[in-house]
């Protein structure tokens, strides 16, 4: 990196701080700081870069220099550098690997809340960045603490920050497959996931303060991951190391299994495997009802689910669900599937029935 820097910056005869940096001639900045704030202000018309985004990406700088340099210039924190990143201060940080806690509060105390959504087109946003740059847990929780709506930006393919970490995902990948891993390192991994999830769920809207949720936030990193739209990997993942996570309801009585089938896509109307991991998790969840009546298997059926492709797995996991009615219209199952009026639900409503013969005595 100091390479890097001297070849791009000595060709400045009046960038003396860089030349500083770059050979990392910490006594002499000191002093020049003060004497030559002024160029504190200028930006490296190659990159947009500051001093300041120079100092950011060199993690031997020391923290009381780099304090400095950003309380006689605080603006610096705010400076976008040019296409195609667009990088603040920050994102150099976490790119160059810093783990200094106190350069990252110095940074975010001068930054305004705003600036933290900033994303790029390629990168995504600060947290994707940090993440994807594996940085230490407790940077990750100063960035969601200084603006926690970082959790919810996308980058330009609609990916979460959860999709940027590859060890992490291949860890998981490994996990599912029975496959040993680096415990340590998963660990520190996981609370991450854990941290992003939670912080997701507190800003959804069947999130509420004021119930007895928030001692047990942890409890929720479930209902966060389908929130955020995660990996179905780490959904799947989380279901097998917390089973317990889906036998707890949201403030809108909805279990993972509801918000799981919720969430399949219109054209692929089918149980992943990930959602059978849920559903076996807590099969009870399959006779709970939300607080607008709908129980798991209606859901999938209004959905477009048919036997084969998931009803069949959720009445062979509770069969009790075949006495079920449904809340809008009062039918059993398989009247329900009959009354949809497609090939594919006359088939469905046919091994509902099937599965249960009495249910036309009733």
């Amino acid at each position: 990196m100091v390479k890097l820097i001297t070849r791009l910056e000595l060709a400045h005869d009046d960038r003396k701080l860089i030349d500083l940096i770059a050979n990392e001639d910490w006594k002499q900045l000191r002093t020049a700081l003060k004497e030559q704030k002024d160029e504190l202000t200028q930006i490296d018309k190659r990159r947009g870069w500051t001093v300041l985004h120079y100092m950011c990406a060199i993690p031997s700088i020391p923290d009381d220099i780099f304090a400095t340099a950003v309380r006689l210039y605080p603006i610096a924190t705010s400076v976008q550098g040019t296409s195609p990143y667009c990088h603040l201060p920050l994102h150099v940080f976490c790119g160059a690997q810093d783990h200094s806690f106190c350069k990252v509060q110095v940074l975010l105390e001068h930054m305004r809340p705003d600036d933290l959504l900033v994303t790029s087109y390629t990168r995504g946003s600060l947290l994707h960045h940090a993440y994807r740059k594996q940085v230490r847990l407790s940077i990750l929780q100063e960035l969601i603490r200084a603006n926690p709506k970082i959790v919810l930006l996308r980058h330009h393919f609609q990916l979460t920050p959860l999709h940027a970490e590859q060890y992490g995902l291949l860890q998981v990948r490994y996990l599912l497959r029975g496959i040993k891993v680096d415990e340590r390192r998963f660990q520190e991994y996981w609370a991450k996931v854990v941290l992003i999830a939670t912080a997701a769920f507190k800003l959804s809207t069947n999130y509420d303060p004021a119930s007895s949720i928030e001692g047990n936030i942890e409890d929720y990193t479930l209902h966060g991951l389908q929130f955020l739209h995660a990996p179905h990997s780490i959904q799947h993942a989380a279901t097998i190391l917390h089973p317990k996570w889906a036998s707890i309801p949201d403030s809108q009585g909805n279990y993972p299994l509801h918000n799981a089938i919720l969430d399949i896509p219109p054209k692929n109307i089918f149980l992943p495997p990930f959602v059978k991991e849920i559903l076996e998790a807590f099969p009870e969840a399959v006779m709970k009802r939300n607080t607008e009546g709908e129980s798991p298997i209606f859901v999938a059926m209004r959905k477009g689910m048919t036997w084969e492709k998931g009803i069949k797995d959720i009445v062979r996991t509770h069969p009790e669900s075949l006495y079920s009615t449904d809340h809008q219209t009062g039918l059993f199952p398989f009247l329900l599937a009959a009354s949809l009026n497609q090939e594919a639900n006359m088939e469905t409503s046919y091994q509902l029935l099937c599965s249960n013969p009495s249910l036309l005595k009733t």
